[in-house]
């Protein structure tokens, strides 16, 4: 080529810059194609594993390549949902198993009012029904058990006090018969 040549020396030009685009070009569609195969196994990876954390991690890090892809995006969104979930039904068995040992110590001690209360409690939260049968029964069978105590006690106390009636009366009837046989008939209407 001709140095003096101003048309082949401008083609060239050109012809070196095309090859610098397309170059620069195949360069970044590698780049992107390295990229969603990274992003790519990063979701297979979180799809895979059953930690909310590890998952969230693997998301992030795609994310991070990639913040507007919207699959990262919203499986991000769902183990985040997912993983909040766990955590209030971790939460919620927790209290629930709480409030189950202290019903079980209100009956144990006899403090069947607070037991009660207890159960509200376990039942406000959710508690299962079967979980909660148990301890439902315990607590009407101890109902049970004081009811009849206390009509045990109103019994006794009836007899006790009939018979002490009874022997007030048996004493003033041997008070009397004295009276009448030392023929005080005055004292022995008394």
């Amino acid at each position: 080529i001709e140095p003096q040549h101003a048309g082949a020396l401008k083609l060239v030009a050109t012809l070196q810059q095309r090859i610098e685009e397309r170059t620069r070009l195949e360069e970044a569609e590698r780049r992107i194609r390295e990229l969603r195969q990274k992003i790519g196994t990063l979701i297979a990876r979180a799809n895979a594993t059953d930690s909310d954390a590890e998952a969230i991690g693997l998301l992030d890090e795609a994310l991070g390549l990639d913040p507007e892809h919207a699959e990262v995006k919203e499986l991000l969104e769902e183990r985040h949902r997912l993983r909040g979930e766990a955590e209030a039904a971790e939460r919620r068995a927790r209290s629930i198993a709480t409030v189950q040992e202290r019903i079980a110590r209100h009956l144990e001690r006899g403090d069947l009012e607070d037991a009660e209360h207890a159960l509200a409690s376990a039942d406000a939260l959710g508690a299962p029904a079967e979980v909660l049968a148990p301890l439902r029964e315990r607590l009407a069978q101890l109902h049970d058990k004081r009811r009849r105590d206390a009509e045990e006690a109103i019994r006794l106390k009836a007899e006790a006090e009939k018979r002490a009636r009874a022997d007030e009366i048996a004493q003033h009837l041997g008070s009397a018969r004295k009276a009448i046989g030392q023929q005080r008939f005055d004292e022995a209407l008394e």
